[in-house]
């Protein structure tokens, strides 16, 4: 049954955050979709439940992906991609076998880095992260038409767009520009749309975000928001935080730290969490986190990689970030791919290992005294010019195809 409605999908908690508009607007023409079906992916489950946790407390009315799944068809499903669930099959076992022995063997040498710049492929079937499941992406099983929404840009612009997005996708929503462009190199018979980052919309310059936490700040003390990345990357996984969170803790005696682990760390590494419980961070573990708001009543960002880089040029904040060894497979991985978190590294301030305390103070105080005329030139050098559809406009596009 083709029902004449939009159905939005919603992969994980931050994404409540991401459609804070779509459930503001209270349209009758939207449903929003929550997957509840049970996942090999680590963390998967625990966040669907999270889900379902943080829309009951906010009364917002959902349906369950298995009343849909192949009973019904929306005639627009909105989807980031990352709803993805895991068919179990021969070839999926035979897969999984194979990653988790040649796989891993080939992982393990750093050939995998080798097969991926001759061939253009790894070669290691997830290697030790292989997944007795494979990737089932089901937007067109309960869609007719499937927009693409963006979820970030950080982008790696030698193999974006990916080509299963192909014959998934059939509008492109971006918020930035070069994001377009490579979209249109690739599929040019694809809708493409540039839309505002209207997530941030509701950020204001109060301090209502950090009232959980107030009891635990010194207002005479500026504040740090630390927003790592979750890198799920074999050996390299959230490496980001381990090797960062011992070296850093002496800055406690000067700000507040406030940090944040990335949700999926949360899900999946629950010894890390505890680790950090005993230093002197300011520990958010808050999976409805309103992620604007924290960054705008920051005097500073700690980011690494990934979207948050991007999110906190766009709201005009300063900003350091947290380098990882370039020789880990996750930074080679990224330098091959031609990923934009590298390429930001050209223009802005990163902490590094061998940094002392004292070249970290040093850093810091540069990046919190200097003005904000750098960070809004990158701005419009990732997210461009061009003109962009602001909410309601992508609200009435998305229900005229109705």
């Amino acid at each position: 049954m083709l029902k004449n409605r939009i159905g939005l999908l919603i992969s994980w908690p931050r994404e409540i955050d991401i459609f804070s508009k779509f459930f503001e607007a209270k349209s009758q023409k939207i449903d929003f979709i929550v997957n509840d079906n049970f996942s090999f992916e680590k963390g998967r489950n625990f966040s669907n439940k999270k889900i379902v946790e943080i829309l009951k407390e906010k009364k917002i009315i959902f349906r369950y992906f298995s009343e849909i799944y192949k009973k019904e068809k929306y005639k627009v499903i909105i989807s980031t991609g990352e709803f993805s669930g895991y068919h179990i099959s021969v070839y999926s076992l035979f897969r999984f076998i194979y990653g988790r022995t040649i796989g891993s063997i080939i992982e393990y040498f750093g050939l995998s880095l080798y097969f991926f710049k001759k061939f253009g492929r790894s070669f290691t079937a997830d290697g030790n992260n292989s997944k007795i499941g494979i990737s089932s992406f089901p937007e067109k099983k309960i869609g007719k038409i499937v927009v693409k929404f963006p979820d970030g840009i950080d982008i790696k612009k030698k193999n974006y767009p990916y080509d299963f997005y192909k014959n998934i996708f059939d509008i492109f929503f971006s918020y930035c520009d070069f994001e377009i462009d490579l979209i249109r190199k690739k599929f040019n018979n694809k809708i493409l749309k540039k839309i505002d980052y209207f997530r941030y919309d509701y950020v204001q310059h109060y301090k209502g975000n950090f009232n959980k936490l107030d009891h635990k700040i010194d207002k005479a003390k500026k504040t740090i928001y630390w927003l790592p990345t979750h890198i799920d990357n074999g050996k390299d996984e959230d490496k980001n935080l381990s090797n960062w969170i011992y070296k850093l803790n002496f800055l406690n005696k000067h700000f507040n730290i406030i940090l944040r682990p990335h949700p999926k760390t949360i899900s999946r590494n629950k010894d890390l969490i505890h680790e950090i419980s005993k230093l002197d961070y300011i520990l958010d573990t808050d999976f409805d986190k309103k992620i604007g708001e924290a960054i705008i009543n920051s005097d500073l960002i700690f980011a690494d990689y990934g979207g948050i880089v991007f999110d906190t040029l766009y709201l005009e904040k300063k900003i350091i970030l947290l380098d990882l060894d370039s020789k880990t497979n996750f930074v080679k991985t990224l330098k091959d791919i031609e990923s934009v978190d590298i390429d930001i590294r050209n223009h802005l301030k990163s902490l590094k290992d061998e940094d002392t305390e004292k070249n970290i103070m040093s850093k810091l105080r540069i990046v919190i005294d200097e003005n904000l005329e750098r960070v809004k030139t990158l701005k419009n050098h990732y997210f461009g010019k061009k003109n962009y559809l602001n909410f309601e406009q992508t609200l009435g596009y998305l229900q005229d195809l109705l």
